[in-house]
């Protein structure tokens, strides 16, 4: 079993990733198809992506797709339901599996008690969430979009899954100690060797960086596999990754769990019930 626990929803018009190839739902099962993935997460953006629409996909394709939603967690209009129960109502009713939240497009800061209100919400539905890792590109100042307040999260909401995407991005040694550290917290693959080269230019403290994430938290079962497709990279970030697990030599174990043991356990999947 292979999951693709990281790709965008990019159908609605508004979609951040319309000008990006492949855009049909049949494009996406290709691609799965194409990379021997047997099912995939779709995380949407709000407000650019509609809850609606990737439900809608979820519903076309039960056994290949996965969807979250996506609320803003600071921002809302005079009427609106807050937060809390909107995702009181896409888990409870409209059934999605976890929330993704994204403070570098959502512009919201992450130290916001408004977030805390959110993450309390989840973590009293019993579903994971995905925190986009990278900072680069905010305009909001260095201390408000300080990925290590996760930790903070981490420790108030010991029970709540967070999952952190594309390895913490500039703060993935961070993510990989707190990774380490907390045992609700877990780190996504979405992060390769060009995203480093785009962000660092050759950094010497950086030249490790990915291989040094996954030697580590590879035996506690703290890595999962995401394309953060559709980049142009999620063509190849599979072999990408089954290079660097031959190099260090990961146990099959440990594998199985980066492909989809540790998703598949934190949203409570088995196997006889996606088949």
């Amino acid at each position: 079993m292979k999951i693709d626990a990281h790709v965008h929803a990019f159908f609605d018009e508004s979609s951040l990733f319309q000008s990006y190839p492949k855009r049909t739902d049949t494009d996406l099962i290709d691609y799965l198809d194409q990379n021997g993935m047997d099912m995939a997460v779709m995380l949407p953006i709000a407000p650019y992506d509609r809850n609606e629409t990737v439900q809608d996909i979820c519903r076309q394709h039960p056994h290949r797709i996965i969807g979250f939603c996506s609320i803003h967690p600071t921002f809302f209009r005079y009427g609106d339901p807050a937060p809390q129960t909107q995702l009181r109502r896409l888990i409870i009713i409209e059934k999605f599996r976890g929330l993704k939240i994204h403070p570098r497009i959502q512009q919201f800061s992450l130290k916001d008690p408004r977030v805390y209100g959110l993450l309390y919400e989840a973590a009293r539905l019993n579903i994971p969430v995905v925190i986009d890792g990278v900072r680069h590109g905010s305009s909001l100042p260095a201390l408000e979009a300080d990925l290590r307040e996760i930790d903070a999260y981490a420790s108030i909401f010991y029970d709540l899954p967070i999952i952190i995407a594309h390895l913490g991005g500039e703060y993935l040694y961070d993510m990989v100690d707190i990774a380490r550290q907390r045992p609700n917290v877990f780190l996504d693959l979405s992060w390769i060797a060009d995203f480093e080269a785009k962000h660092y230019y050759g950094r010497p403290d950086r030249a490790n960086a990915i291989e040094y994430a996954v030697k580590t938290l590879a035996p506690y079962y703290k890595l999962i596999y995401g394309s953060d497709y559709p980049e142009d990279s999620a063509l190849t970030v599979r072999s990408f990754y089954e290079q660097m697990f031959a190099r260090l030599h990961l146990s099959e174990e440990q594998k199985n769990a980066i492909w989809s043991g540790t998703i598949m356990t934190i949203l409570q999947l088995y196997k006889e019930n996606i088949t």
